[in-house]
């Protein structure tokens, strides 16, 4: 299990934006949990609270937007502690303290929720592992599988791709189908084949699928 620390500012309005992110990265890394420095009530100062947040925390989601001085404290205790962080803001980037514009962010502003929350997997799986690396082998063998049988000439994309293309298939909220094995060969087998296969090739996968799995 690994501990996910959010440092941002306590403000009502950021409080639906923690939760979807808590929401999208705990389903995202079954074994991460996400927490805020509000989260557990604790008999001690907040700055104890805060720094025993820290300890725990294998990496650390840093909200820098709007420059909060509380925010920059807990990401000055995270970088001595030597703890993984990344960056997130809804500002300019320009916008950033010069003691850390050479790091990279993830802009909430910038991107669409798609597009952030895929960046935001992407930066947490190189931190705390790869979500979707148990499904590649069943990916590639089951390539392989409608390879062979329908002579597509096609070439499988590697980890990398697949794990994006995961990603980016959860985040659009269109998840890998459990009850129904053709559907599911069809959509891992999808993952592999690109942004844009060619729609002969699209064709002859859903008719594998039908006529080899239920």
């Amino acid at each position: 299990m690994a501990n996910c620390f959010v440092i941002m500012p306590f403000r009502p309005a950021l409080t639906y934006f923690y939760t979807s992110l808590k929401e999208h990265v705990e389903s995202t890394f079954g074994d991460v949990t996400v927490e805020r420095g509000d989260d557990r009530v604790l008999t001690t100062t907040i700055l104890e609270k805060i720094k025993e947040f820290l300890e725990q925390a294998d990496v650390v989601i840093a909200d820098v937007s709007g420059r909060n001085p509380n925010v920059f404290y807990e990401l000055g205790m995270a970088h001595a502690m030597g703890k993984s962080v990344i960056l997130l803001t809804g500002d300019e980037i320009e916008e950033a303290p010069t003691d850390i514009r050479a790091f990279e962010f993830i802009s909430y502003a910038k991107y669409s929720p798609e597009i952030f929350l895929a960046k935001l997997s992407d930066a947490l799986s190189r931190v705390v592992g790869k979500p979707y690396a148990d499904l590649y082998p069943e990916a590639r063998d089951l390539f392989e599988q409608f390879r062979v049988a329908t002579a597509v000439d096609a070439a499988p994309g590697g980890e990398a791709d697949f794990e994006a293309s995961m990603s980016a298939m959860y985040v659009s909220r269109q998840r890998l189908p459990e009850s129904s094995q053709s559907a599911r060969a069809e959509y891992l087998v999808r993952r592999l084949l690109g942004v844009e296969p060619e729609i002969d090739v699209l064709v002859a996968l859903r008719s594998w699928s039908k006529d080899n799995f239920d």
